[in-house]
């Protein structure tokens, strides 16, 4: 038997001999493959390319932009490593390749160590994408990553869960953090919910570019955001604890790198200042405001002055009947000016259909007025125009789509005031077969003098 047991050993000991002989055989012949000519680096950075990048887990469509979920790094870079044991060892010695972080459910916290070593103190790009999943795995990840905060350059979170799991970001400073969007979808039960975070702190964050918030609310630290270098700035769905005007207007006055404020369903806190200074924005490319407070609006919009007439100025409000009358008041017409401003000649356009009412500049600024004040919107429009300033004055290009039927009677008073827009150079006109006798009103009213339009005469 002694004898068996040696034969077995030493058979052993000759394949795995003859298995290595066999592997470095393989490799002397995949080192002349065409592929192999290439050097590590330019092999690494073809690996790069391939994997999936931090802006692969975002979706750039809303504001701010949200985590998605995308393939789990550890398995994209497992397989590239299972190619070969040159391509292990290229992607083993790659730090670059390890510093991205589209983390998901079913990453294992293991994978976050193993990945934080390899990266070589590189700076870091994490975004979390996280559902239902078990409380040590989440708090494994984030406390792995969170003693690796010095070194964060981009973070996003989307996160659905109890926001007490992301009080963590309260106890951490990121000196380096360029990219910030925070995006969590918290539980109907937290009680946490309406509590703002203090966000690493207070702490200034020198080299932020980008900051997105929301569905959350944080405490306002102006120094965080003010630092110079701030470019793009999302805020949505604020609940509690929103910013003021004021701030807002000086986070622009202090970020003359700015190129776009997004702003959507914040409940701007207003100031009770007669006339608060304007702002020079000197590298604003787009600035879009969506269902924010009448109020907020009118102090908001007249005081941030792009320096170039190209700028995407967008403003959509749905006022609501009560608040409707002081929006429209007469001396509201800045936000109309506004967005008017810089046509270079182009003609006004003014478009309408059921419930909504849009005035644009003909390149890309429009303000849209919708829901139950969409008509008083029309009316107010009007008025704008009649009394034109030098914002507001020129041709004007009037579409309208698919009006209802009145079905005999009286003129519909949207009807009457369509028909008195002024400087109305082109109309077109959008109908539907059984809308016919709508359309039909409206060309015989703006094609004869005006009688006793209530009778419909």
């Amino acid at each position: 038997m002694a004898q068996v047991r040696t034969l077995e050993a030493v058979k052993a000991a000759v394949e795995k001999e003859f298995d290595k002989e066999i592997a470095l055989l393989r490799r002397k012949q995949n080192a002349r493959l065409p592929i192999f000519r290439l050097s590590a680096e330019l092999l690494a950075s073809i690996f790069q390319s391939v994997l999936p990048s931090y802006e692969d887990g975002l979706q750039t469509t809303t504001y701010p932009p949200r985590p998605l979920p995308t393939t789990p790094y550890p398995n994209s870079l497992g397989r590239l490593i299972l190619v070969c044991h040159g391509w292990r060892k290229i992607i083993l010695d790659s730090p670059t390749l390890w510093t991205v972080f589209p983390c998901k459910d079913q990453l294992r916290p293991m994978y976050v160590t193993e990945a934080l070593r390899l990266s070589r103190l590189m700076p870091l790009d994490v975004a979390f994408t996280f559902g239902p999943i078990s409380p040590w795995t989440l708090h494994h990840s984030f406390e792995t990553l969170r003693q690796e905060s010095f070194r964060w350059r981009r973070l996003a979170i989307n996160y659905d869960g109890p926001l007490c799991n992301l009080e963590f970001l309260e106890e951490v400073s990121a000196p380096e953090l360029e990219n910030f969007h925070l995006s969590p979808n918290p539980l109907t039960a937290d009680e946490n919910a309406m509590r703002p975070l203090n966000i690493f702190s207070g702490s200034p964050l020198p080299k932020l570019r980008t900051f997105g918030l929301s569905g959350i609310s944080i405490r306002w630290e102006l120094g965080q955001l003010a630092g110079g270098a701030l470019r793009n700035l999302y805020l949505s769905r604020i609940r509690t604890h929103a910013p003021s005007v004021t701030q807002i207007l000086d986070v622009v006055r202090l970020s003359p790198l700015l190129e776009t404020l997004s702003l959507h369903a914040v409940p701007l806190v207003t100031e009770n200042v007669a006339d608060l200074p304007k702002v020079l924005a000197p590298s604003i490319i787009t600035v879009i405001l969506e269902r924010l407070p009448s109020a907020a609006l009118r102090q908001l919009v007249p005081r941030i002055q792009p320096p170039s007439r190209r700028v995407n100025f967008i403003v959509e409000h749905a006022p609501t009947m009560e608040e409707a009358p002081d929006f429209f008041a007469p001396g509201h017409e800045s936000v109309l000016e506004s967005i008017l401003r810089g046509r270079n000649g182009k003609p006004i356009h003014v478009h309408y259909k059921e419930g909504s009412i849009k005035v644009s500049n003909s390149i890309s600024s429009y303000l849209r007025i919708f829901g139950p004040a969409a008509d008083q919107g029309l009316e107010w429009v009007r008025d704008c125009l009649e009394c034109p300033t030098e914002a507001t004055r020129g041709e004007v290009f009037l579409e309208i789509s698919y009006l209802k039927n009145p079905h005999h009677g009286p003129i519909p008073q949207k009807f009457q005031t369509l028909c008195r827009i002024p400087n109305v150079e082109t109309l077109k006109l959008y109908t539907k077969r059984d809308e016919w006798e709508g359309a039909a009103i409206l060309l015989r009213l703006l094609s004869s003098p005006f009688r006793d339009l209530a009778s419909g005469e």
